[in-house]
């Protein structure tokens, strides 16, 4: 006999919601049992609470949240919920039967340095063998240093580790000077 595995209905979903920091309105989402640890990031990264909702009665106010769902360029959209719907999450995450928060330690998101150094080491042959005429990827950053996208790039000159780059479609922008990390592959084509 196969033991199966248990099915995600068998786990129940679970809620975020809060007042997120530096903010003044209420905002919550319900999130399925597999999107879980994405659900306990936004709420601490946003300094909101996040619950089980194993009991009915936490069902049943889940129920009135919308899905969390994920924007390309925003994150995680959260929906404004109104007061009551708040103030019920609120009495319901101060009882003794649902938990305010996941278990596991979600407050520590900091990679593990073994997988990290693992990872730059795979990385390093690949960022060995940009060449000059290779067209990569790169970012592009606006006055405050904030990046405001990646874009197709030719490698003109190496020197160390500072890749002086042009873009393929803005060439009259001028060049730019990025370091190796900066530098992403393209994705291969045939």
């Amino acid at each position: 006999m196969v033991k199966k595995a248990p099915t995600e209905a068998a786990q129940p979903p679970v809620a975020v919601f809060g007042v997120p920091r530096g903010g003044k309105i209420p905002v919550g989402a319900r999130f399925a049992p597999a999107d879980a640890a994405l659900a306990a990031w936004v709420a601490h990264h946003c300094g909101l609470l996040i619950i089980d909702v194993s009991s009915p009665a936490a069902a049943a106010l889940a129920a009135s949240l919308r899905e969390g769902q994920l924007h390309p360029t925003r994150g995680v959209l959260l929906n404004v919920i109104s007061r009551p719907t708040f103030e019920n999450l609120q009495a319901l995450a101060s009882e003794g039967g649902v938990r305010p928060t996941l278990e596991g330690d979600h407050t520590n998101w900091v990679p593990d340095p073994e997988v990290s150094a693992a990872r730059i080491a795979m990385a390093d042959p690949l960022w060995a063998s940009f060449r000059v005429r290779d067209v990569v990827l790169s970012p592009e950053y606006n006055r405050q240093g904030a990046t405001e996208g990646w874009w197709e790039a030719v490698i003109l000159t190496i020197i160390d580790d500072v890749y002086t780059i042009c873009w393929l479609d803005e060439v009259e922008t001028g060049f730019r000077k990025r370091k190796r990390h900066e530098l992403a592959l393209i994705y291969p084509t045939k």
